[in-house]
């Protein structure tokens, strides 16, 4: 293979290749010999005779050195800029805390994240930031009054003023998903064998109350949940293979912003991003895709899940033939702002999760464009 931009060298031997077009859709293989600084020996044969190939590029994960360079300026707000250029992550890079990661117009970040079990697992994205719960399991010990500030648990084992703690409404007893969120406590009162928490706003779910703990919320405590992520592309493509592409889970002001998807380079298999469970004021802004023609496999565009008071602003999202552009699963209080959802399942949609009972309270639909969907706008 030769390529007149490339600058091979002979460390490059045995890494991997993938050539746009030189199979369906890509050939991947590795590099065999080295012959100069223009032309190397593929290990496997082009099927697909081709010639100035839109993309060839080897492959180095970029995964582990982005996870360890984000590690060193976790909790400092700093702005880590992705250059431009293609960049290949075949592992999870894990977002910490109080840190903006910037892009370009002119940088393509590439998933080649493999599921061989079919497991759907949101991990198994190209950034990834999640809620980091431990101790013992306590539980709702009393009705739970939306609105207010309290919420009462049979023990306060492990807990203290100042923490976080995830309440699920998940139990075993139910199957009951999502409603999962996070609050600070404020205040600890006993009241005669519970315990009242005063947390840091009101309470918007109807966590679930049985005398049976077996059949309640349960509650644990966060030893970190992810904060202050601002995810700025400036035009940046995400493209690639993974489940999602971008998974933030309880995430707490935190937005994703000007980031633009297309499938060139493979699909994200279920969803192109989530604010998952218990994210709190967090946004979508400017997030598009490319115009291109997906699958019928994704089944979601930009979706929030179990969130409160988050957004999406100015994002347009089309040509998913099953799946929905924009998605709301049991949130409170959040909203869709001039956005589009086109040539898709369904342009937006506000609802419950499959196994659940509940759906969303008190969110909105400001102006925007949800025409040309195979089933609803």
């Amino acid at each position: 293979m030769t390529s007149a931009t490339g600058v091979f060298k002979t460390s490059d031997v045995g890494k991997k290749i993938r050539v746009m077009g030189a199979a369906s859709p890509y050939l991947e293989t590795t590099i065999a010999a080295f012959v100069n600084a223009t032309t190397v020996t593929l290990a496997t044969v082009a099927s697909t005779t081709v010639a100035n190939a839109n993309y060839v590029y080897w492959l180095t994960d970029n995964g582990p050195l982005l996870t360890s360079f984000l590690a060193k300026f976790a909790q400092t707000g700093f702005t880590v800029q992705i250059p431009a250029g293609v960049f290949v992550f075949e592992t999870t890079v894990n977002v910490p805390s109080s840190i903006v990661i910037a892009g370009t117009p002119r940088t393509t970040l590439v998933g080649d994240i493999p599921d061989p079990s079919n497991t759907g697992n949101p991990a198994l994205s190209i950034f990834y930031a999640t809620v980091v719960t431990g101790g013992p399991t306590l539980h709702i010990a009393a009705p739970v009054v939306v609105g207010s500030k309290k919420l009462t648990i049979d023990a306060i084992t492990g807990l203290s003023v100042g923490d976080f703690i995830q309440v699920n409404h998940y139990n075993s007893a139910t199957l009951i998903e999502l409603r999962e969120t996070t609050y600070q406590i404020f205040a600890i009162t006993t009241v005669g064998s519970v315990f009242e928490l005063t947390v840091d706003r009101p309470v918007l779910f109807n966590f679930l109350y049985d005398p049976d703990p077996a059949k309640s919320s349960t509650v644990v405590r966060c030893s970190s949940i992810p904060t202050r992520i601002r995810f700025i592309g400036n035009g940046l493509v995400v493209t690639g293979s993974c489940n999602r592409y971008l998974e933030f889970l309880g995430a707490y002001d935190s937005s994703i912003e000007d980031i633009r998807f297309n499938p060139f380079l493979g699909e994200a298999r279920i969803l192109l991003a989530s604010f998952d469970n218990g994210s709190v004021r967090s946004f979508y802004r400017r997030v598009v895709t490319d115009g291109f023609a997906w699958s019928s496999n994704i089944t979601g565009g930009l979706t929030f899940e179990s969130s409160e008071k988050c957004g999406m602003e100015e994002c347009s999202i089309g040509n998913l033939p099953l799946g929905n552009a924009l998605q709301f699963w049991d949130c409170q209080e959040c909203f869709a702002l001039n956005c589009s959802g086109y040539s898709c399942g369904i342009g937006i949609t506000f609802t419950k999760n499959s196994n659940g009972n509940y759906a969303c309270d008190s969110c909105k639909v400001i102006g925007g464009s949800f025409d040309g969907n195979t089933n609803i706008g």
